[in-house]
Order: C-alpha cells, then sequence, then structure tokens
C-alpha cells in the first residue's frame, strides 16, 4: 500500500483474513471377526468419511457419530495443516451382549452361552439326557420388545442382535411300555406305560381281591402249569387241596374196613365150619387111599437112591404154575388107583419127580384167621400208594431278560423303579421270578426184619438213598438242616418229620409203611415225597405142606394109568411142552447137569416176591407175566 504522507499524524490498522484448509474424519466399523485393538482396515472396515474446513493451524474436534450396536470412540481434537492431508480417524467397536442360555426339562448341557459382538454368528446348541427326546428352544433371539421366540431346531445359529439373548433348551421324557412276562408261569398282568424319570411301582403277582394273577405249578421238578390250567392236572393233586379232603376220607375208608371186617369174621366163620367138615371127610379118604395107593420100591427096582428129585430147568419154570395146579388132581388119581398095580409098599419119595396140589387138608384156626385179616388191613392201610403232589411256586420278584433265569430278582413287588427304557416309543419286558419247590428223587425201600428189629433202619438211612435237589439252592440239599448256599442266613433241610424209630425196632413180622420225605428251601417252599419201606422177615420157617404131594418116578410116567403112570387126559400127557419139560427133568436126573444155573441176590428176591404179589402166580393174571418175571429177574442173573 503506497501514498504521500499528510500534513497530519495518521493511524493505519492493518487488518488480515487466514487461509482454510480441508481435513478428513473416517468412520470405521469393527468388522465381525476384527480384533478390537488393531486400528487397520484388516479389522475394521470404513462405515463413513466427512471432509471438513478449518483456517490453517486452527484446531478442530470432530463429532463422533452413534451406530447401533457399536461403541463410539473418544473425540479427538487436531491442527488443521494448510497441505489439506490432516485426517481423523474414528473406529467404532462392536459392542459386547451375552448369550445366557438355561438348561430346562430333561437338558443335561446347553453349549453356546458367552458374550458375542453385536451382528457376530452366534450358534447355539444342547446335549438331550438319556430318555429324553429334543422339545425346542424358546426366547428372544432377535433382541428388542418382540417377545419369545420358539425355535424347534436344536443346532440354532442367529446373528447377535444390539441387546443381551437368553434362550432356553427344553427337552421332553420319553413315554415307553413296561410290559410282564409270567416266565413259564401263566396269567396276565396289564403292561404299564409311562415317561422317562417317572417313577412305577411294580406289581404283585396277587390281585386286591385275592387272587393271583401269575400262578406256576411243578410236580417233581416239572413244570405242570399248563396242565393244571387247562384241568389236565385234577384240582385234588393240588399241595393244599387233598389235605382238606383227607379227613373226609379217612372217615369213610374206617367205616369201610369195619364193615368188611365184619362181613369177614361172618363169612370166614361159616367157611371154617364147612371146612373142618370137608377136612374130616378128605382126611378119612385119604386114610383109605394111602393103603390103596402106595408103590413097592422093590416092585419098581427102586432101591431110594437110584433116582433123585428132578431139578427144575429153565423148561419147567416157562410152564404156567396154575396149569400144573389145574391137573394135578389127575396124579392124585393115579395115585388112588395105584392099588391096581403089584406095588404094596410106600414109595421113596427122594426117587421120583414131584407135582404138587394145594388143597385145604389143614384145619383153620380162627382165631388166627382174624388175627391174619386185621394185619392184612392195617398194612393195607399203611401200605396205600404214595399220592404225587402238584405244588405251587413262590412269586420272588421280578427281572430283566438277562436275569431271568438266575432265580435272583432285581426288583419285589411294591419296589419303585424309574428310568428302565432311554429310547421314545420303546417297551421293556421283566420276568417274573420264581421260587419252585425243591423236589425228591427216592424210590420204595426194602429191609429185612433183623435190619428193622437192630435199629438200622434210622432216619439217616432213609435219607440216604434218596437226594434232594433245588434249583435256586443248588444241589443236592443234604440231609438234616444246613445254611442255604444262596442265603447262609437262613436254613434248608431234608428230614422226615413224622420218623418213628419204634416203628421198625418193635415189629415182629413182615410191614410196609410210608415215609414223608420233606425238603425245605431258604424261602420256605416245601415239598413232600411218599415212599414205602417194607420189611420182610427173612428168617427161613419149615411149612408143613397144605396138600398132598404126589411123586413119579420115569418108569410110572411112561405106565399108563392102570399101571400107575398119568391119566391119557393129564395136561402133562397132552401138553407137548408140559410133556417135554418134565421128560428134561429125568433126563437131567440122569446126568446130574442142570440145564440152567441162577445167582439171585437177596434185594432182588424181595423184588421177586413183590412181582408176584402184585401180577400173580405165573399167568394168572396177566398173560405175559411169567414171561417179564423171567426177563427182568432170572435172565439178568443168570451164570450158566
Amino acid at each position: 500500500y503506497e501514498r504521500s504522507m499528510p500534513a497530519y499524524n495518521m493511524t493505519l490498522t492493518l487488518t488480515g483474513v487466514l487461509d482454510e484448509a480441508v481435513y478428513t474424519v473416517h468412520h470405521w466399523k469393527q468388522k465381525t471377526t476384527g480384533i478390537a485393538s488393531t486400528h487397520d482396515d484388516k479389522n475394521y472396515e470404513l462405515a463413513e468419511t466427512e471432509t471438513k474446513k478449518a483456517q490453517i493451524g486452527s484446531k478442530v474436534t470432530p463429532a463422533v457419530k452413534t451406530y447401533t450396536g457399536f461403541d463410539s470412540p473418544k473425540t479427538q481434537t487436531k491442527a488443521v495443516t494448510a497441505d489439506g492431508k490432516m485426517v481423523i480417524d474414528y473406529y467404532y467397536e462392536r459392542h459386547l451382549y451375552n448369550v445366557t442360555l438355561n438348561a430346562g426339562t430333561g437338558i443335561e448341557k446347553t453349549i453356546g452361552a458367552g458374550p458375542y459382538r453385536y451382528g457376530q454368528s452366534v450358534t447355539i446348541d444342547a446335549n438331550v439326557k438319556e430318555g429324553y427326546h429334543w422339545l425346542n428352544w424358546t426366547g428372544n433371539y432377535t433382541g428388542g420388545s418382540g417377545g419369545d421366540q420358539t425355535v424347534d431346531t436344536k443346532k440354532f445359529t442367529f446373528t447377535m442382535p444390539a441387546g443381551n439373548v437368553t434362550m432356553t433348551a427344553n427337552a421332553e421324557a420319553n413315554r415307553y411300555t413296561i410290559h410282564f412276562d409270567p416266565n413259564g408261569g401263566a396269567g396276565h398282568i396289564d403292561d404299564i406305560e409311562t415317561t422317562y424319570d417317572t417313577e412305577v411301582t411294580l406289581p404283585d403277582v396277587w390281585n386286591a381281591d385275592g387272587t393271583a394273577a401269575y400262578v406256576k405249578y411243578t410236580l417233581d421238578g416239572q413244570n405242570v402249569t399248563d396242565g393244571v390250567i387247562s384241568g389236565a392236572i385234577p384240582k385234588a393233586m393240588m399241595a393244599g387241596y387233598e389235605e382238606e379232603e383227607e379227613e373226609e376220607d379217612t372217615e369213610i375208608e374206617d367205616t369201610e374196613i369195619e364193615d368188611a371186617e365184619s362181613d369177614d369174621v361172618e363169612n370166614n366163620d361159616t367157611e371154617i365150619e364147612d371146612a373142618e367138615s370137608e377136612d374130616t371127610e378128605i382126611e378119612d379118604a385119604e386114610t383109605q387111599d394111602d393103603k390103596n395107593s402106595v408103590i413097592d420100591d422093590e416092585d419098581t427096582g427102586n432101591d431110594g437112591n437110584d433116582a433123585d428129585i428132578a431139578d427144575v430147568s429153565k423148561s419147567a419154570d416157562d410152564m404156567d404154575e396154575s396149569g400144573m395146579e389145574d391137573n394135578s388132581d389127575e396124579a392124585a388119581e393115579t395115585e388112588a388107583d395105584s392099588d391096581d398095580t403089584d406095588a404094596t409098599d410106600e414109595t421113596d419119595l427122594d426117587g421120583d419127580a414131584m407135582l404138587e396140589k394145594r388143597t385145604e387138608d389143614d384145619a383153620v384156626d380162627m382165631d388166627a384167621l382174624k388175627d391174619a385179616d386185621l394185619d392184612k388191613t392195617e398194612e393195607d392201610k399203611k401200605a396205600e400208594a404214595p399220592k404225587k403232589k402238584v405244588y405251587a411256586s413262590i412269586f420272588m420278584g421280578w427281572a430283566l431278560e438277562d436275569g431271568k433265569d438266575t432265580f435272583i430278582p432285581k426288583w419285589k413287588a411294591g419296589d419303585i423303579v424309574q428310568n428302565l427304557v432311554a429310547e421314545d416309543g420303546g417297551e421293556i419286558t421283566l420276568y417274573a421270578v420264581w421260587d419252585d419247590c425243591p423236589w425228591i428223587q427216592a424210590q420204595d425201600l426194602y429191609y429185612t426184619l433183623e435190619q428193622a428189629q437192630s435199629g438200622f433202619i434210622t432216619e439217616e438211612e432213609i435219607l440216604s438213598h434218596a437226594t434232594a435237589t433245588d434249583r435256586e439252592d443248588g444241589s443236592p440239599i443234604l440231609p438234616g438242616t444246613n445254611p442255604a448256599p444262596s442265603d447262609p442266613e437262613v436254613f434248608t433241610s431234608f428230614t422226615i418229620p413224622d420218623y418213628q424209630a419204634g416203628e421198625f425196632t418193635n415189629l415182629q413180622h413182615d410191614f410196609a409203611t410210608s415215609e414223608n420225605l420233606t425238603v425245605v428251601d431258604h424261602t420256605g417252599n416245601t415239598y413232600v415225597k411218599q415212599i414205602m419201606v417194607y420189611v420182610v422177615d427173612t428168617t427161613p420157617v419149615v411149612e408143613k405142606p397144605e396138600g398132598k404131594t404126589r411123586f413119579i418116578s420115569e418108569k410110572y410116567f411112561k405106565l399108563d394109568h392102570e399101571h400107575g403112570g398119568l391119566e391119557e387126559n393129564s395136561i402133562w400127557m397132552t401138553d407137548a411142552d408140559y410133556h417135554s419139560a418134565l421128560q428134561k427133568a429125568f433126563d437131567n436126573l440122569k446126568n446130574d447137569t442142570p440145564e440152567d444155573e441162577f445167582l439171585i441176590p437177596h434185594e432182588t428176591i424181595l423184588e421177586m416176591k413183590q412181582y408176584i404179589q402184585d401180577h400173580g402166580i405165573g399167568n394168572s393174571k396177566e398173560p405175559d407175566a411169567l414171561t417179564e418175571f423171567y426177563n427182568r429177574f432170572m435172565a439178568p442173573n443168570k451164570v450158566r
């Protein structure tokens, strides 16, 4: 500025305007995967740019922005440079919000809870407890006030909203069915439908009205439930049922026995009188016959030592003894007619073959007959055939399939169980566990009278021939009372509760009685096996023959009836088998060689006697009894 100096003083004021320059403000938003502390374009993205002007050299403080879900940074102050390159960078970090996950019903654990930055991807999941199935998520995962949402997907992904999120995982208990199996028994118990984690009270096999929903029966260790249910096995065989009927039956039997004894005595008296009258006549006739029918040894050429009594051969044994008795009258007639021969002396009995005929030629003793009848009646009462019984098994509880045959229940009736099945809609079967009745294997026993009187027949002796078994307590159950192998705190027993030693030691004659062998297992289940004990008097006794004995030698066997032989219609003459058997007996006498030899033990002899008692002599009762007798007792003991 130039001018001339005026003629006065002058004051000049210089006023100037500063220049402006631009500057830049960057607003950076943190990436969802960015690291907040690292301010670069890898971790932040430029959200917005502002270009502003200010006087060069002036200090500026640009304002920050507000973004939803982001935390605004602090403001910055910088001087504006003349070159226009001043930049202010604002970095906005994503706000951290919490995801809270709750485990609802049936949820063992949730996955995905924690802090998440706004906009970050969030995946949540849950582990469902055994016995449950997934239901849903409930909660507000979108933020705001929109209320709860329901998500069916168990593993769920969402974007973190600008707010905390709370979600609850929910599951539902599985439903399953409990089926009941009688496990060898019979009956029905309704299925139970329930849910996991719900308590169930296991049922008993007894209904409220006292009837049994399940039953099981055994007989001699065998399952006979079907037979009892169908009626094939009568109720009279049920243990307990029979006892109720026994008293009435006993009274009836006693009355019948008394009537029978009364009738027998009256009938026997009459028969005995008739028999005595006939005996007198028979004796008179025999006296006369003896005088006229004796055979002289001298006439026969025998001296009493030339011929022996014929050995009984197999062929002779095979003859039906009843046939011999039926035709022995012929021999008696031959003897009566022998006065026509030239024989006058008595024949040596040791030199002839023997034919027997039993006749009632001895006087009958009235008292002895009555005693015999009473003894027989008493023996019949004691020797009645043992009766088998069906026993009900005891229900012990319930077991799973892998334990149904172990006899040890996993649960008892009334126990509370839960969570038996994990699968939804599944089924489980509980099997009834039974304590079957123990059982006894035993047979009838035979002893001699001497053994009985000496005290040999003890309870221990009888039990030594039997075996008691029980599937739950192991086998065998030993005689006496002993701790149970399955539970030593309780006892099992194998005894004869009604055994009386004096019943045997005081015996004076043959005897038969029943003994009730009793076994009790550790649960108190009882089984009774009744056997017969027979006592036989084996003392040799010389018995007087009841009738006449007819002997014949081979010489007279070959003669006709008029000269001392058999009648023409005698079975020993008409039947080829009988004729051959007698001829073989004569032949055996000549060479002193028996056709067969047998060595028969004493026990077998007792069995032979019992067989004859049951099946009769020869084939008198059964057509094949004699053949069966030989096959059972003779053939196994043949030594030559």
